[in-house]
């Protein structure tokens, strides 16, 4: 049997395994993520062991594929060892992206992530009669991100998303270090209900664009939770959503 633990972070689902022993069968990936056969999720998080940090986060998204790193399945994976009974003070994460840190203050779960690297910027792309400009940026993973209203949005993400091999978003702003995002991610390929790695990369841009410098952004996800960025710490809510167990024979 298989035990496992189901979390979300504004909306972003993961299964949390405790996979200590390494013998994780990566084949059964993608039909655990299955909504209908499955569990059901935008993705899979194995807990193991590490060599340069105290724990190592392997992530995989629904289509089975292994991803470098997760935003709110980091943050997810930091309440997952609260829960476990790990009470340090701040755990240093390793990932595909790098080491990375997460820490409990106040109730909420924190993660700081890796400075953002432009991939390129203010770039043109032609749709459906529209001039767009979009900006791609990796937060450990890339995001292509526009500050305009898309038309068909799913399906001109789908396209981009095959043709640049990145996730995509569009941010809207409401106010002042306020924005609304929408990302296609990649691994999942549909729209999700929030992206942490995405909230960052909007954030980051916005504040080139708009001069919002040294201030904390809130990102309103499309699930309608907020996630807070500042600089390339991320805060946000993690809520354990329930524990189970199935046979992997299913």
């Amino acid at each position: 049997m298989l035990s496992f633990s189901k979390y979300e972070g504004a909306g972003n689902d993961f299964i949390l395994i405790e996979d200590f022993s390494g013998s994780f069968p990566f084949e059964r990936v993608q039909s655990l993520c299955d909504r209908k056969r499955g569990i059901g999720a935008d993705g899979l998080i194995l807990l193991q062991r590490s060599k340069k940090a105290d724990f190592r986060m392997r992530i995989f998204n629904a289509d089975g594929s292994e991803a470098a790193m997760c935003g709110n399945g980091l943050r997810c994976f930091g309440q997952f060892l609260l829960d476990l009974g790990f009470k340090d003070s701040s755990y240093r994460i390793e990932t595909n992206s790098g080491v990375l840190t997460a820490w409990s203050e106040k109730g909420k779960m924190f993660t700081q992530l890796g400075c953002p690297r432009e991939i390129f910027w203010n770039r043109g792309f032609a749709w459906k009669g529209d001039a767009l400009r979009g900006y791609a940026v990796d937060t450990g993973v890339p995001h292509l991100i526009f500050f305009q209203e898309v038309q068909e949005f799913p399906l001109f993400a789908r396209q981009l998303r095959a043709q640049e091999n990145m996730n995509v978003s569009i941010a809207s702003v409401l106010d002042t270090c306020a924005l609304l995002l929408c990302t296609y991610e990649r691994g999942v390929e549909a729209v999700t209900l929030a992206c942490g790695t995405a909230a960052v990369a909007s954030a980051f841009i916005a504040t080139k664009l708009f001069g919002w410098e040294g201030r904390k952004i809130s990102v309103t996800t499309a699930s309608g939770d907020l996630l807070e960025v500042e600089g390339t710490v991320v805060t946000g809510p993690v809520v354990k959503v329930f524990h189970g167990a199935l046979s992997l024979f299913l």
